[in-house]
């Protein structure tokens, strides 16, 4: 999934997801419109509006539906919580991918905002000067101050 969110400001939610469709390709997982819209409350509520118009928070949603019904195996999110209110970070990114990850959904996830990654993370990386320094439990990097000081300046 393109850091940006980039939609089809001309095209409804609904036009966006049936391209989608036509996107995909082979999959191990079903996703199909109507389980989107049983997953994305939100974008079932908007279906009908243009995409240019959703708030920054659904139109993360509509890219991450966008990839399912494509027939995405793994998700690859680079920066998903970029230039987003609390409240839709909250809701639209530690929700959704939350909740696909429970579903079993495997994701990488390339992300800034520390505290959000490693809410959502099963397994971290830290990468310095393009090599990595850290790869373990979120836990350990939660609880390591001096890995946090050393690596990630906080």
């Amino acid at each position: 999934m393109p850091q940006g969110r980039g939609v089809f400001p001309n095209l409804t939610v609904d036009e966006a997801l049936r391209m989608a469709r036509l996107w995909g390709g082979r999959s191990s997982r079903a996703w199909t419109q109507e389980r989107i819209y049983g997953s994305f409350p939100r974008l079932a509520e908007r279906r009908r509006m243009f995409s240019g118009t959703l708030s920054g928070g659904e139109r993360q949603m509509l890219a991450i539906a966008r990839s399912l019904l494509a027939g995405a195996d793994i998700l690859v999110l680079d920066k998903p919580s970029e230039g987003l209110a609390p409240r839709a970070i909250e809701e639209g990114i530690i929700g959704t991918v939350g909740r696909l990850a429970r579903e079993g959904m495997t994701m990488l996830l390339a992300e800034q905002n520390v505290a959000m990654a490693l809410r959502l993370a099963t397994r971290a990386a830290v990468l310095a000067g393009g090599r990595i320094v850290f790869d373990g439990e979120p836990q350990r990097l939660l609880t390591d101050r001096e890995l946090q000081r050393e690596h990630l300046g906080v």
